[in-house]
């Protein structure tokens, strides 16, 4: 009979344990929300369209809301090389010039 107390006892010890270190996982606080060029533009998003979109999130209080994200999908990706990793398609700096800018 005394075993049984230890062994309930180490029971709860796990499961406090275990309720502690799941509380202390975290995910995002809110989802992931913003604003994707793809959705309207496609390939023929310019760089004046996504600052466009940028101050409307700002302006329309949506920033303040949780969207934060500016996604830029531009069809930015080339040919393969050798290698078989995708590079820069030459023409995307034409279509949105501040890319490096404004990734910084």
């Amino acid at each position: 009979m005394v075993g049984n107390w230890k062994f309930c006892l180490l029971g709860m010890v796990l499961l406090t344990t275990m309720e502690l270190n799941a509380q202390q996982v975290s995910v995002a606080a809110t989802p992931p929300m913003g604003w994707n060029s793809w959705n309207h533009f496609a390939e023929k998003v310019t760089e004046a369209d996504v600052r466009s979109a940028a101050d409307a999130l700002v302006a329309s209080g949506m920033r303040d809301a949780g969207y934060v994200y500016v996604n830029i999908d531009d069809t930015w990706e080339g040919k393969r090389d050798a290698q078989g990793v995708i590079v820069l398609d030459s023409n995307a700096e034409l279509r949105i010039p501040s890319h490096a800018v404004m990734l910084a």
